[in-house]
């Protein structure tokens, strides 16, 4: 997300931003009643990179990567249904383009309204460790959503002073995982449809010619219906079966960067 604002231009004007911070991260899974099965909590390192188009002829547009890294706490079950505390360890990947072609208000009463759409991709990796009575196994996962997004930018609080925030709501179709259990060969299930929720805001201020600081919050939630039985295999024959339970993952990241916009 970047806070580099631009007037009402006949030619895109382009900006990038960096922003290093910290994830809160959370992770639960349910079954078909409801109750919980395992919940991971954990703080991760966040870094994002964003390039930007503002004040194009059809609205701005921007694309963005997103990493982060870390581990979880995890408290959950094996599959004898025995209690299992242990960490998970976990990466993330996402990429997200968004486009909002349009927008109401005025450059120079120093607030606008904007709407459009994105497009996330995410990729997570989750390594659960072994413990002394259970061995751990590593799990791979690639989802694709898109979301209608609604946005407000401004000026102030201070002079010198810029303000962006975000809302997006949408969905995905369902994504796929590579898992590898222990005593099974690899296998991929097939993940259940999701739903998503982000909300962000960036307040940033003007450092050098060309350059500006920013800090923000963002908040994202995504719930995930149970995937469908995939069938287990050893050695080639079959000997079992393994679904993905419902999940909630939720993040909310606080990050701090800098925006260069050339020529400004």
């Amino acid at each position: 997300m970047l806070l580099a604002a631009a007037g009402p231009l006949a030619a895109c004007t382009w900006s990038t931003g960096l922003e290093a911070g910290v994830q809160d991260s959370r992770w639960r899974e349910t079954d078909a009643e409801g109750r919980a099965l395992l919940h991971e909590q954990g703080t991760l390192t966040a870094t994002h990179f964003a390039l930007e188009a503002s004040g194009c002829r059809l609205g701005e547009a921007s694309l963005r990567l997103a990493l982060a890294g870390g581990s979880r706490h995890y408290d959950g079950q094996t599959s004898a249904g025995n209690a299992l505390s242990t960490r998970s360890d976990v990466r993330e990947q996402g990429l997200t383009l968004q486009a909002l072609p349009w927008a109401w208000g005025s450059a120079r009463s120093g607030a606008s309204v904007q709407a459009g759409a994105r497009l996330r991709w995410q990729r997570s990796e989750r390594d659960i460790r072994s413990t002394a009575t259970a061995l751990g196994y590593p799990e791979r996962q690639q989802r694709l959503q898109a979301a209608l997004v609604l946005a407000a930018r401004g000026t102030g609080p201070l002079p010198g002073w810029h303000w962006r925030a975000e809302l997006a709501a949408g969905a995905g179709p369902a994504g796929r995982m590579k898992v590898l259990l222990p005593g099974y060969d690899p296998a991929t299930l097939k993940l259940g449809s999701s739903r998503l929720l982000q909300a962000g805001l960036h307040i940033g201020g003007a450092l050098a010619p060309g350059w500006s600081w920013q800090v923000g919050v963002e908040h994202d939630r995504e719930q995930r219906s149970a995937g469908e039985p995939t069938a287990l295999r050893r050695q080639g024959q079959v000997v079992g079966g393994a679904l993905q339970p419902a999940t909630r993952e939720s993040a909310t990241r606080l990050a701090a960067g800098l925006v260069w916009q050339p020529g400004r």
